[in-house]
């Protein structure tokens, strides 16, 4: 069953997904997904976890924020407990997240010694985190995934360029520039293509 109705997002916990599996269990790719922290993403992460699925050759989860039930704002930290939580007891290959997804990776870091394989922040919210006073730079330094970075050109929470010269001094990290002038990042088809040619890359990361 594919899920595309808002309703699913009240599971009780951290996660829910559909695994759809080729070839053996041993090959296959883990993927999680992590939003932005508005419920407007809801719609967005299905669309993004769709694709990955019609590939047929990913298991696909995608993570639950608790406030998306229960209003008001994300918690960063209570967000990164139960993805460590999550993380350390899960085999997962990739995580894709985008905006305030990222903050909660790189702080549940701090929590675990699990680490994904590779990971993938679209719309990295610099200008969310220094708002909320959020150590990113530190969290990024200690985050060593193997990371690509998918930036709007315009973006109004920190443009391409502002991302590039964030990141051009992290080990593991290559930074990759779309066409748009807001933080939506409605391209899905752009965004697939960035991304499955990044997790079927196995070549060493460089900048």
């Amino acid at each position: 069953m594919i899920l595309t109705d808002s309703s699913a997002y009240d599971a009780p916990y951290g996660f829910f997904g559909d695994n759809i599996m080729q070839g053996s269990k041993e090959n296959i790719v883990n993927i999680l997904l992590l939003a932005g922290a508005s419920k407007k993403n809801i719609s967005w992460i299905m669309k993004l976890r769709d694709e990955l699925l019609e590939t047929q050759k990913y298991s696909v989860s995608v993570f639950n924020y608790t406030h998306w039930k229960d209003g008001g704002e994300i918690d960063i930290s209570e967000e990164a407990k139960k993805l460590s939580e999550y993380l350390s007891t899960n085999d997962v290959s990739v995580v894709i997240v985008k905006s305030a997804g990222s903050l909660v990776t790189a702080t549940a870091n701090m929590y675990t010694g699990a680490i994904p394989k590779k990971a993938v922040f679209i719309g990295f919210p610099l200008e969310y985190a220094r708002e909320k006073r959020i150590d990113y730079e530190t969290l990024l330094q200690k985050f060593q995934t193997p990371t690509l970075y998918i930036q709007a050109a315009g973006d109004p929470m920190g443009s391409y360029h502002r991302i590039h010269l964030m990141t051009k001094n992290l080990e593991n990290t290559i930074a990759k520039r779309i066409e748009s002038n807001d933080h939506n990042y409605k391209d899905i088809p752009t965004l697939i293509k960035l991304i499955l040619s990044y997790i079927n890359d196995s070549s060493p990361v460089s900048y």
